[in-house]
Order: structure tokens, then C-alpha cells, then sequence
């Protein structure tokens, strides 16, 4: 490995198991290139300040359901303070999520601490389903020995008081974390609506059951609310899940793939092998990148700087590219676009589309000896 000034830089991207003569061109089998994080921490103060409010107001919406509930003694007002407490218990977690997956990289967490995010929704879908799993007892119990609600006036509208703030602070927050890419935002905010939707469905049956006289309907209240509880709490466990196991994200993948297929240059002859996962805020993208043979190491390292600048200035976020370069053979001619080469050894015959599904291919897309690509 040719170690110079430029290359030992800091800022640069760095190379190991490379074999040159100084200013000669790549040999032998490269290892892995990989590029410094250019793109500033990703702003965690508007995400902080939301879950703030969110763990703020989620106290006092807590409060006046719990008072409707002794007003009362409803198991269906008790569901839906139940689910008013887990949402400050959710806020609480959350706020740390968002702010340890802030973090820059250390020695112990070279990949940083985004996937905190997805712990932190998948603690508050668990919380859910324990808290569903207790209203069903609850709804049970309602159901077979009825009783008459007191103070239903009162508690009617402290419940509506409640929903309606759950609403927009919900609204808020999810509006919020899509903008921030934060999935502990996202949790939180899909939760709150949620928790409005229940208390309108809770309004609603309150009413119904004062109309009727028919209190055992208090218990169908509560089983129904229930069993959206143990929904959502199910969903939030399976997104969870998903960001922890690195699922696919293809709406991710597509957008690298576009940006990338927007600014490509002829002298990046192909590229495959493209994996991109999303922790918390922060990109990582891996790839394969196949470059002209001859081209030495200051040459093959202003092209991969060049790719990673380009995605560093699409995503507002914190991005960390790993790319691993290959030198193009004979078998490339007919699918690469440096028509100036001057050592091709096949006519070009068609570029190929840089698409998502393309670049995930686990093989470059130089054409086989049958023929096909």
C-alpha cells in the first residue's frame, strides 16, 4: 500500500490491501474503500423539543383521564387512561432514543446508536400489548357483572379534552418524525392518534350507553378499544423487528439508485452489489464500484469521493458510504461508456439503467458468454 501525505489526510477517503507503483495503476484484488461521515450530526433539537411536549402535555392528558376514571369507575374510561399512561412512559423512552441515536460514532458503536430508535419503538409497542392483554381481563369482568358510571357529564369531557390534544399532538409528531426520518417520533405520534381515534370511539359508546341504560355495554367498550390497543401495539413490535434485522428498505434503496443514476460519470463503468439501511436518522450505504484498470490510487479515490459527495448533498442526514472498488476487465467494454478509452477491447454496445433492483444484484453487469447481462 503507497501511503502519501494526501492519502493519510483525515478527510479523505482511505485504502488498505492495495498493491501500486507509485502513480502506476490498480493490481491485484482491492479491499474495501470507505468514507469519512462529511454531513453534519443530524439536528436533534427540533426532535427533542417535540417529545418534550409530548412527555409534557402526555402528563396532563394522563392526569384528566385518570380523574375521569374515578369519577367513574368505567373500564372503558380505565382503557383509555391506561393508554394515556403508556404514552408518557413511551415519551420518556423516546426522548432518550432520540438522543443517543444523535451520537456520533465511538469505538464501541462504529456504526453509531440510530437502531436505539427502533428499541424504543418496539419498548412502547410491548407496552401496549401488556396493557391490552389487562383491559381484556378488565372488559370481561365489565361485561358480566354492569354497573351504572357516575359523573359520565364530567368525564365526558375531560375524555374529549384529552383526545383532542392526543389528536394534534399526534398530528404534530408524525408530521415531524417523516420530516426528521425519526422512527421514535413516528411511533410516538402514530400512537397518539391512536389514542384520539380510541377516545373518540370511547365518546361515542359513553353516550350510547347513558341513552340506553344498557351498561354492560361499558365492557363491549372496552374490549373493542382492547383490541385496537393490542393492534397497535403489535404493529409497532413488527416495525420494530424490521429496522432491528435490517430489513430492505426499498424506498431507500430507490433514491440512492436515482441519485446516483442522475450524476454518474462514464468513468464509473458499473456499479452493483448496493445495500442501504437507515438506523435512526443516519444512511449507511455499502457498493461495489468497477473503474477503469488503469487508473491509479489519487485517480480511483477522486471517483469514490466524487459518488460519496453526491449522496452526502441529496440526504440531509448524517451519511457513511462504504465502497468497494474493482478494475474493470475486457468482459466490461460492451457495457461501459468511456468511449475515449483508449484500451477497449469490444465495441459498446448499451449503458446500462442505474434502477434499484439493478444495483442490488449481487454481480456486475458485464455481459455472461451466453450473452446475457
Amino acid at each position: 500500500m503507497v501511503a502519501t501525505g494526501a492519502l493519510a489526510r483525515r478527510d479523505r477517503i482511505r485504502l488498505t490491501g492495495l498493491q501500486c507503483t507509485p502513480g502506476g495503476p490498480l493490481r491485484g484484488s482491492p479491499s474495501v474503500f470507505w468514507g469519512p461521515v462529511h454531513a453534519p450530526p443530524t439536528p436533534q433539537a427540533p426532535k427533542l423539543r417535540y417529545l418534550r411536549l409530548s412527555l409534557g402535555l402526555g402528563l396532563l392528558i394522563a392526569a384528566m383521564k385518570v380523574a375521569a376514571y374515578f369519577l367513574t369507575h368505567s373500564v372503558a374510561i380505565l382503557t383509555d387512561a391506561a393508554e394515556s399512561g403508556i404514552n408518557v412512559v413511551a415519551a420518556g423512552f423516546a426522548l432518550y432514543a432520540v438522543w443517543l441515536s444523535a451520537q456520533p460514532p465511538d469505538r464501541e458503536h462504529p456504526y453509531g446508536h440510530g437502531k436505539i430508535e427502533f428499541v424504543s419503538a418496539g419498548f412502547e409497542g410491548g407496552f401496549i400489548v401488556f396493557a391490552g392483554l389487562g383491559i381484556l381481563y378488565e372488559a370481561y369482568r365489565a361485561i358480566r357483572y354492569p354497573h351504572a358510571p357516575a359523573e359520565l357529564g364530567l368525564a365526558t369531557v375531560l375524555v374529549a379534552l384529552g383526545g383532542a390534544g392526543n389528536g394534534y399532538l399526534g398530528w404534530r409528531l408524525l408530521r415531524a418524525g417523516k420530516r426528521h426520518r425519526s422512527v421514535a417520533l413516528e411511533a410516538d405520534g402514530k400512537h397518539l392518534l391512536s389514542d384520539a381515534a380510541s377516545s373518540v370511539g370511547l365518546l361515542l359508546g359513553l353516550g350510547l350507553m347513558a341513552w340506553t341504560g344498557r351498561y354492560w355495554l361499558d365492557g363491549v367498550i372496552a374490549l373493542l378499544l382492547a383490541g385496537l390497543l393490542l393492534y397497535h401495539g403489535a404493529g409497532l413490535i413488527r416495525q420494530s423487528l424490521r429496522g432491528l434485522l435490517d430489513e430492505r428498505d426499498q424506498p431507500l434503496l430507490a433514491e440512492v439508485a436515482t441519485v446516483l443514476q442522475a450524476h454518474r460519470r462514464d468513468t464509473w463503468v458499473d456499479l452493483h452489489n448496493l445495500r442501504a439501511v437507515r438506523h435512526g436518522a443516519d444512511i449507511h450505504i455499502d457498493a461495489h464500484v468497477t473503474l477503469p484498470w488503469y487508473q491509479n490510487l489519487e485517480q480511483a479515490q477522486a471517483e469514490l469521493e466524487a459518488i460519496q459527495t453526491r449522496l452526502d448533498s441529496h440526504f440531509a442526514t448524517r451519511v457513511e458510504v462504504f465502497l468497494h472498488p474493482e478494475p474493470c476487465t475486457p468482459a466490461s467494454c460492451p457495457v461501459c461508456p468511456l468511449l475515449s478509452c483508449a484500451v477497449r477491447q469490444a465495441p459498446f454496445e448499451r449503458r446500462i439503467d442505474w434502477t434499484s433492483l439493478a444495483l442490488q444484484l449481487n454481480q456486475n453487469h458485464a455481459p455472461t458468454a451466453s450473452g446475457t447481462h
